[in-house]
């Protein structure tokens, strides 16, 4: 295969990793996402596309994160308040 061969299959490569580490982050599963980035960095290290979603997807993964732990403390804040006075985490009224 010659040079130019090569270095085509390689950007094609390397494109369906990132566009398999986009729907896997999309779906949340952002150490899977990152798995595959780490694999297609194996074909170019110093790819900039692959560094580019590899920050989108670390950048989705901490704000998932950021919202799980916010709505982790809505809920513990939910459960400690006084019985008879509790006001759902979404705002939503006493009961």
């Amino acid at each position: 295969m010659n040079s130019a061969k090569k270095r085509e299959a390689i950007v094609t490569a390397i494109q369906k990793h990132i566009e398999n580490a986009g729907r896997l982050a999309e779906q949340l599963r952002f150490s899977e996402a990152l798995r595959v980035i780490t694999r297609a960095y194996v074909l170019d290290p110093i790819n900039e596309s692959l560094q580019a979603c590899e920050k989108r997807i670390v950048a989705l993964q901490e704000e998932s994160l950021l919202q799980m732990e916010i709505q982790r403390r809505e809920e513990e804040e939910y459960r400690t308040q006084t019985p008879g006075r509790r006001i759902a985490p979404d705002g939503a009224g006493r009961t």
